[in-house]
């Protein structure tokens, strides 16, 4: 929902609820984290006069505490002054920082209610999911959102989390990016680990363009280097983890990673080990954004004892056909020495906004997917085509 359609005081009630519906679940009698209670949590409040006598043995136990503040009146400075003092005697317990939860969001005092909910999480760390989805309320409306971010800025531990779980929500796309590009400029910008989800859901979304320049926002400059049609197609560089970044899947019986060359000219390549597996490997791939027009897709390749019924090969799809392959590399098999291919191909003008590039198994039954040996490849790139 966006919030001009829900109003700011919607908001707000939509965070109180989740807040509430998940502190109900906390233990009220779990110790604090500077001493335990003198006491164990009451089925009712006490009346004014056990929680006077309660507070006068112990000023420390924040069930007196609180049992006063429930008997005075709620609007009152007393009442506030009481709630503050046993909340601060209690920085774990869900009843108490529930309820002084609740009356600083209804006083605008976001920066406070978000702190007093990071507590929570870092000491209840069983309930963050739910937590989560109550913290993901304040990125709604401008007056939490900054809030939400400066806490986040301060890379507690349930952070990734937390991202991940709020790039997968069904709030406005626009609304959640935000809080990614809000966080870019702070001490602790967001990893590409948690950007991932962020850049799928755009993904899938329909919204690649507007999910690489955003993953290209994020960038450092040597990273910026290395974009291309294809990004790191030399694969020199530690992976960024993203969608427009080279994604390798773990398989069975497969072993896939990039290392140093023996030959030290070519520095670091792709090696695919099989060790008598028989599974559709198409495991390792990069989405691409190549506009229309007429191409060379072009890379090395080398192969020692390589043996498949049909050999691997590299295959470019436009995203979301993957029957149809724009450009198919050679049949890669048996043992080679280092061998250079090219391959012509076009973009069509419309149906193909985005692509993906996939190093595939070529096979057409399911004997066809039995593989040993090794492959070895290195300068994968896509260049306009000048001919």
């Amino acid at each position: 929902m966006r919030v001009k359609e829900l109003g700011l005081s919607a908001v707000m009630g939509a965070i109180l609820l989740a807040v509430a519906g998940i502190i109900i679940g906390f233990d009220a009698s779990n110790a604090d984290i500077a001493r335990p209670p003198s006491s164990e949590a009451p089925a009712t409040a006490l009346d004014p006069i056990a929680a006077k006598a309660q507070f006068a043995r112990d000023p420390l136990d924040r069930y007196a505490v609180y049992s006063l503040f429930q008997d005075t009146t709620n609007d009152s400075n007393e009442a506030q002054r009481l709630l503050d003092l046993a909340a601060a005697r209690s920085l774990r317990d869900g009843t108490i920082q529930s309820a002084l939860i609740d009356r600083l969001i209804k006083n605008g005092g976001y920066a406070e209610a978000i702190y007093r909910l990071d507590g929570l999480m870092r000491a209840r760390p069983g309930f963050r999911p739910g937590l989560s989805e109550a913290l993901a309320q304040f990125a709604q409306i401008p007056e939490s959102r900054q809030a939400l971010i400066d806490v986040l800025a301060v890379d507690p531990p349930w952070r990734k989390a937390f991202l991940s779980s709020l790039a997968a929500s069904k709030q406005d796309l626009a609304m959640v990016a935000g809080v990614f590009i809000g966080l870019r400029s702070t001490e602790t910008p967001p990893r590409m680990p948690e950007l991932r989800p962020l850049f799928d859901r755009m993904v899938s979304s329909g919204g690649a363009a507007a999910a690489y320049s955003l993953w290209l926002s994020f960038l450092t400059e040597d990273q910026l280097a290395r974009v291309g049609y294809v990004y790191d197609g030399e694969f020199e560089a530690e992976r960024t983890e993203t969608p427009f970044d080279w994604t390798i899947k773990p398989a069975l019986n497969v072993k896939a990673r990039t290392l140093v060359s023996t030959q030290t000219s070519r520095g670091r390549v792709l090696e695919i080990s099989f060790a008598n597996s028989q599974v559709a490997y198409g495991n390792v791939y990069q989405s691409l954004l190549i506009p229309p027009g007429h191409y060379v897709l072009a890379g090395d390749y080398k192969t020692i004892r390589l043996e498949t019924e049909r050999g691997l090969a590299w295959r470019l799809y436009c995203a979301g056909t993957p029957s149809q392959a724009l450009a198919q590399g050679p049949s890669m098999n048996g043992t080679s020495d280092w061998t250079s291919f090219e391959v012509r191909f076009a973009v069509p003008e419309t149906g193909c906004e985005s692509q993906t590039l996939k190093l595939e198994l070529i096979a057409k039954a399911y004997l066809d997917r039995k593989a040993s040996g090794t492959l070895w490849a290195d300068g994968i790139e896509v260049r306009r085509d000048d001919q």
